[in-house]
């Protein structure tokens, strides 16, 4: 397990797991892709399910969430992409006071019965 460090050496260090990290993004990429996005993504691509991943570097001082998702057809992925790019950010950043590096991938196009 990784952990970022947020804090200075006068006052100490407190480290972030990656486990935080992921449950942070998971509820919000779940929050979204069921609200405000659920005309225009979705984690589930038939059989294939999107995943987000989470990246500390060495030094635990930069923090990068990769979140994956599938649009449906006649969507505006890019508006529908940012939006969501931008709610994974405010909810890390809120809760934990670390502004992320946040990737949206689109994996791939589907038909709304997919």
């Amino acid at each position: 397990m990784n952990y970022f460090y947020v804090g200075n050496g006068v006052h100490g260090k407190m480290g972030i797991s990656s486990y935080v990290f992921q449950q942070l993004v998971d509820t919000t990429v779940s929050e979204e892709l069921n609200g405000e996005e659920k005309d225009a993504l979705t984690a589930k691509g038939g059989l294939r399910k999107a995943k987000n991943r989470i990246e500390i570097d060495s030094k635990g001082s930069k923090l990068r969430v990769y979140v994956e998702i599938y649009g449906y057809k006649l969507s505006d992925f890019k508006k529908a992409c940012e939006r969501l790019q931008q709610a994974v950010y405010e909810a890390v950043y809120q809760t934990t006071e670390v502004a992320p590096t946040v990737d949206v991938t689109l994996l791939g196009v589907l038909d709304r019965n997919d």
